[in-house]
């Protein structure tokens, strides 16, 4: 009879333990979300990569009116965009500014370098980007560089590409929405 209690209450223990693990994995979200600190996932719509003529590859963000850029951060991924496997390259702000492009390995105008880029980005690399705005936090976006073309943005990791016109609309169809 003992063993009986004994075992429903560890079985009521756990079950308590597993609700409030759950209870504050919603709570951590639900602040992220809320607060800003990890941005909309649809403000990722405004965001692109694309490759130059001369090989380079350009991180596009396409700021509403009112916000600006605080950082951006360039980091290797694995195959699957799940795993952060290091940093890349990365710039901040010093001064509040709103570049409609990063180079990646270059260091804009009103901002200084925080991580320089070591070797170039090759075709097989599986990278991500968080811009971090002042409107929304921190908007990812995740892309393969062997997916980038010539004058055609980038605009998801499945390999999706708009023309900058088309990038441009949605850009600012997202901008009248907020």
């Amino acid at each position: 009879m003992l063993q009986r209690i004994t075992r429903r209450a560890g079985i009521i223990g756990l079950v308590v333990v597993g609700v409030l693990v759950v209870s504050g994995f919603v709570a951590f979200a639900f602040y992220f979300v809320t607060t800003g600190r990890y941005g909309d996932q649809t403000d990722v719509v405004r965001v692109g990569a694309v490759r130059t003529g001369e090989g380079q590859v350009k991180i596009l963000f396409g700021a509403c009116p009112g916000e600006t850029v605080r950082g951006v951060d360039l980091y290797r991924t694995d195959h699957n965009f799940t795993t952060t496997l290091g940093l890349l390259w990365a710039v901040n702000a010093d001064r509040p500014s709103t570049p409609g492009s990063f180079t990646v390995g270059s260091t804009p105008p009103g901002f200084y370098l925080v991580h320089g880029l070591r070797k170039p980005l090759v075709p097989g690399d599986k990278v991500g980007v968080n811009i971090t705005s002042s409107r929304v936090g921190v908007i990812p976006f995740d892309f393969a560089v062997s997916d980038l073309r010539i004058g055609q943005v980038l605009v998801d990791h499945r390999g999706t590409h708009q023309s900058r016109a088309e990038f441009d609309a949605a850009v600012q169809k997202r901008c009248e929405q907020r």
